[in-house]
């Protein structure tokens, strides 16, 4: 590809898209003088991540014996209680609950989870309580709901006609 040149059309997942080549530079190898400090930070951040890791993984060891609380702090771990949350909802802090959600699907009230990875962090979960749903007042408004999507549906059905019927005549 030539400078200012476009590609061919490239379809994405949902998109399509035409790129141009602004500037074109030589493959070359940087002196490391010009990366010395990013080639630094990635390998700080490595280096935290292993850490990191080490750090859950003797938590999760020391959970036979202690809370979970207590084996963070033991670690000088920080340890934080979310509250009640819902699959697709997002947990101040942590980001989006599917995760943790996911991980937490089939634990006992006060069974801790295996290690949970994260772009964010390494976490360890404990489910504290389950919040039941209220089966009176689910088959109540199960009712009422799906009578208001019939509505909605024979709305759009009819409204649907009616532009037809515009159209046609």
């Amino acid at each position: 590809l030539k400078k200012g040149a476009f590609t061919p059309i490239v379809k994405s997942d949902k998109s399509f898209y035409i790129f141009q080549l602004k500037e074109r530079t030589e493959m070359r190898i940087p002196e490391l003088s010009e990366i010395k400090d990013k080639v630094k930070q990635a390998f700080i951040r490595e280096a935290a991540q292993k850490l990191a890791a080490e750090k859950i993984k003797q938590c999760q060891n020391e959970l036979t014996q202690e809370d979970l609380i207590a084996a963070g702090n033991k670690l000088k771990l920080r340890t934080a209680a979310t509250g009640l949350f819902k699959y697709g909802t997002s947990i101040a802090g942590l980001g989006q609950a599917a995760i943790f959600w996911d991980a937490s699907d089939g634990l006992k009230e006060n069974q801790a989870s295996q290690i949970i990875s994260t772009p964010l962090g390494y976490y360890i979960i404990k489910i504290k309580s389950v919040t039941l749903l209220d089966q009176a007042r689910f088959a109540k408004e199960k009712e009422d709901f799906a009578k208001k999507i019939l509505l909605e549906k024979k709305q759009e059905f009819f409204n649907k006609f009616i532009e037809e019927l515009k159209k046609r005549a």
